[in-house]
């Protein structure tokens, strides 16, 4: 019965996703909407007039006015905060969502900005420590990079998430897959979901130029095997043969040239990672973590050697750091890229595109899996925080409500309606959603000695096929790392 109701949900949520890209004035008709075969309706399953699942906080929850500070850091795109309406949908959703959080619990939020991203992750470590080492209880609620959460837990500022009744992590607005990551010992310090829109905008997709697939007339239009299921590492390999073109005419492959694939060196190649279904990391029976046998073994091993010779052995492909000028002059089929980048530079594309996800390793592989990049937001409770449970009902209140009105505007306004071309575009973006997935050797980053994923891209980047080596240089210091960042948790 779980699953059909579980199956039944998604319907609706399908349902009404498709139907705000066709006509976002257009609504669901509540009387009309039963699914076919059941006697489930949207009142039956507690969803809204538009098929999104409502929250379980009390409808009495009132907080009597009292102000919730929120500390976040300064990202490219503000997901926190908007000071009026001025037609933007995502702009206006933003301010929709924190209206309506603050109108529900009675609280007034207060929004305080630092500069935390990679560069400045330590810097915004250390403003935290002094905050609660200082005891003054000046934050209810923390947003922080997604790197830095895990630093926080293993210094003791973050409290345990699962402690609090009002945080529902089994509704959808909170993956599965972050949920199941964060997890350790019975205690979970931080999470994310709809609650930070960039999670969206920094999903790592593959863009097609369209325009150049027109061009080369036979060419089969790759997003239908992503669509089917087919779309593996071999067939985009396949796919990008052919395609070269020394438009310099110098005889040499270089980034003046055509290509079929092109990609930035990280964080965009790391991509193929995750999209073969590998995780860097994982937690073992007795609550540690330990680097994954795909990470160190013969998965890993085989990928490296594919990528490296589709990289440096034939025409097909272009990787160079921050070289992303192929893709904004229309001289790449496909591009490795970031809905991000779609969003901010729309206007300097003048050619159609499309958008399909990242291949699957092979056939075999059931699913497809997205990479996330890292600038998302992580959210927690810091230890000092004066109500906890008032905080954790602003966690899970902005987390529904950003499912309910920011996620809709991101994603179907901003990528399936306006910045891309056609349904088969989004229904690809559903796929890439879908398949969202984190990894711990990511959001432990900071306690490591070396980017796990940057280990991987430094050596494509190199044409250096020996894994084996590597691991060997690496793995023990990594895992007594990681054994080291967990054991210092406090998960009383």
């Amino acid at each position: 019965m779980k699953k059909a109701v579980c199956l039944a949900l998604v319907i609706l949520m399908i349902s009404s996703l498709f139907c705000a890209c066709k006509n976002n004035d257009e609504k669901l008709n509540k009387d009309d909407t039963t699914l076919e075969g059941t006697s489930l309706t949207q009142e039956s399953l507690n969803v809204d007039d538009n098929g999104y699942i409502k929250d379980n906080l009390p409808d009495n929850l009132s907080y009597n006015g009292e102000q919730v500070t929120i500390l976040g850091w300064v990202a490219d795109i503000d997901e926190w905060q908007s000071e009026k309406q001025n037609g933007n949908q995502v702009n206006d959703a933003i301010y929709e969502r924190n209206a309506d959080v603050e109108r529900r619990l009675n609280v007034e939020l207060n929004y305080i900005m630092e500069k935390g991203n990679g560069e400045n992750a330590a810097q915004f470590i250390s403003f935290v420590s002094k905050n609660v080492m200082a005891g003054e209880s000046t934050f209810d609620v923390i947003s922080c990079y997604s790197m830095v959460g895990a630093s926080l837990a293993s210094q003791n500022m973050l409290l345990n998430l699962l402690n609090y009744d009002y945080l529902d992590f089994d509704m959808p607005w909170w993956p599965s897959d972050l949920t199941e990551h964060c997890i350790i010992n019975n205690a979970m310090y931080f999470a994310s979901g709809d609650i930070s829109p960039n999670l969206l905008y920094n999903m790592q997709i593959m863009v097609l130029n369209l325009d150049l697939l027109d061009s080369f007339g036979e060419l089969e239009d790759p997003r239908e095997f992503a669509l089917d299921g087919t779309w593996t590492l071999d067939k985009m390999m396949s796919f990008c043969q052919n395609t070269y073109s020394d438009l310099n005419a110098n005889s040499i492959k270089d980034g003046e040239d055509q290509f079929g694939f092109t990609s930035v060196w990280t964080p965009d190649i790391a991509a193929f990672i995750t999209s073969s279904g590998i995780k860097s990391v994982e937690p073992t029976s007795d609550n540690m973590l330990q680097l994954t046998d795909d990470y160190t073994g013969e998965k890993m091993q085989g990928l490296l050697t594919t990528l490296c010779s589709f990289l440096h052995e034939t025409n097909d492909a272009w990787y160079k750091e921050a070289d992303n000028t192929q893709f904004f002059e229309g001289r790449t089929l496909l591009s490795a890229n970031t809905p991000k980048t779609l969003m901010l530079y729309n206007d300097d594309i003048d050619y159609k595109y499309g958008i399909l996800p990242f291949p699957k390793y092979n056939q075999s592989q059931e699913n497809y899996y997205t990479l996330v990049g890292n600038p998302f937001s992580l959210y927690g409770i810091l230890i000092d925080a004066s109500e906890p449970e008032m905080s954790a009902a602003v966690i899970e209140c902005m987390a529904s409500e950003s499912y309910r009105t920011v996620t809709p505007a991101v994603y179907e306004t901003s990528f399936k309606c306006r910045y891309s071309s056609s349904e088969i575009d989004g229904a690809a973006f559903d796929i890439i959603r879908a398949g969202i997935t984190f990894d711990y050797g990511r959001i432990y980053r900071l306690l490591l000695p070396i980017d796990l994923f940057y280990l991987f891209t430094s050596q494509l980047r190199d044409n250096n096929v020996i894994w084996a080596s590597t691991m060997a240089s690496y793995k023990d210091t990594i895992n007594k790392s990681l054994e080291t960042a967990i054991e210092k948790i406090d998960t009383k």
